[in-house]
C-alpha cells in the first residue's frame, strides 16, 4: 500500500535550514554564494543604517535596516522588494548561484523556489529522517546541509 500525503511546511523553517547550510551546515564544500545580476531587476539590497548611529550612539538591532520592521519576515520583504540576506532570495523570487570549494565542480543548479520544492519533494522520498527532522523542527547543521545539496545537485554527494 502506498499513502501520499501533502504537508504543509511553514516557509520561515525552510528558509531557516537554508541558513544553517549556508552558515555551517554546507561550509567545508560550499565556498561562496554569488547574487546575478538578474536579481537586482526584481529586488533590491534593504540599507543598512550601521551599528552606530551620527552621533555614535549604538543603534537597537531593530535600527539596523530602517526599511523593513522585521528582518526575517518573508512576507514584508516580498511586499517591498527587498531583501536583507542573501539566503532570503530564493523564497522572496529571485535566485543565488552557490560556487563549490575547488577541486570540487558538480555544477549545483542555481537556487530559487523551484529548487527549493524540489530538493523538498527529494527529501521526503530519498532521506526521510532528515525530512522528519526538518518538519519537526529538530533538525541540526547536517539536516540543512542534505536540504541544501537535494536542491543544487538532486541528491547528496559529500558527506
Amino acid at each position: 500500500m502506498k499513502i501520499v500525503a501533502e504537508l504543509e511546511l511553514p516557509e520561515l523553517s525552510v528558509w531557516y535550514h537554508i541558513v544553517g547550510a549556508f552558515e555551517g551546515g554546507s561550509n567545508y564544500w560550499l565556498d561562496y554564494v554569488e547574487v546575478p545580476n538578474k536579481v537586482h531587476e526584481k529586488l533590491k539590497k534593504a540599507k543598512f543604517a550601521g551599528y552606530v548611529d551620527e552621533n555614535g550612539e549604538r543603534r537597537t538591532t531593530d535600527e539596523w535596516y530602517p526599511e523593513v520592521n522585521d528582518t526575517d519576515d518573508l512576507s514584508e520583504l516580498r511586499e517591498k522588494k527587498l531583501y536583507v540576506y542573501t539566503s532570503q532570495l530564493p523564497f522572496l523570487g529571485g535566485e543565488v548561484i552557490l560556487k563549490e570549494k575547488e577541486p570540487y565542480n558538480h555544477n549545483p543548479k542555481p537556487l530559487n523556489e523551484e529548487t527549493v520544492k524540489k530538493g523538498l519533494e527529494l527529501m521526503a522520498k530519498e532521506t526521510p529522517r532528515h525530512f522528519d527532522d526538518l518538519y519537526s523542527e529538530t533538525g541540526d547543521s547536517t539536516t540543512s546541509d542534505v536540504f541544501l545539496q537535494l536542491c543544487v545537485f538532486g541528491k547528496v554527494i559529500y558527506g
